[in-house]
């Protein structure tokens, strides 16, 4: 029974040696599979588990390097999509001001040829009150129309310029 026991117990420490290192790897600790030599057996699966270990390294190491570089991939995108956020948001303001200026100018220009249009318009008057039964009657008429398109297209205009300020809404 004792020879048995010391037989038992020969073959078995490799493989506890074997089990002990594996609990190790389990638990996510660092361990050395040993090189086992005392039986073929033992030893085909010592070596079988040294290769697996090594693989999983390496596809750790793979794993990590990957990581790293989607990380840098990533910071650099994000660093590009940053610039031209701001290259957008530089556009919008400058879009903006120009469309100020824009609005500023169309009500200041229809502004100021409200006044020769409005003298224009009286002169008209005076011409046609002063025409009256002649041959330049027929021409006043055609002044007066062509004042009228004129006054109808500068208020569309200065409509067009309050719309932009927002100092009107759509209807």
């Amino acid at each position: 029974f004792a020879f048995n026991w010391f037989v038992a117990a020969k073959l078995s420490r490799p493989l506890l040696t074997l089990a002990s290192a594996a609990n190790t790897l389990r638990r996510s600790e660092s361990a050395n599979i040993p090189r086992l030599t005392q039986f073929a057996e033992v030893e085909v699966l010592s070596e079988s588990l040294i290769s697996l270990v090594a693989q999983l390294k390496e596809r750790q190491n793979s794993l990590i390097a990957r990581s790293a570089s989607l990380e840098a991939t990533v910071k650099e995108r994000t660093s590009a999509l940053e610039e031209r956020n701001r290259s957008l948001a530089d556009a919008t303001d400058r879009a903006e001001r120009a469309t100020e200026a824009k609005s500023r100018l169309l009500a200041a220009a229809s502004h100021d040829l409200r006044q020769p249009l409005h003298a224009l318009s009286l002169f008209c008057l005076a011409l046609k009150r002063r025409a009256s039964g002649s041959e330049i009657e027929g021409l006043v008429g055609k002044l007066e129309q062509s004042l009228y398109s004129l006054n109808t297209m500068l208020d569309k205009l200065l409509h067009i310029a309050r719309l932009d300020a927002g100092l009107v809404t759509r209807k």
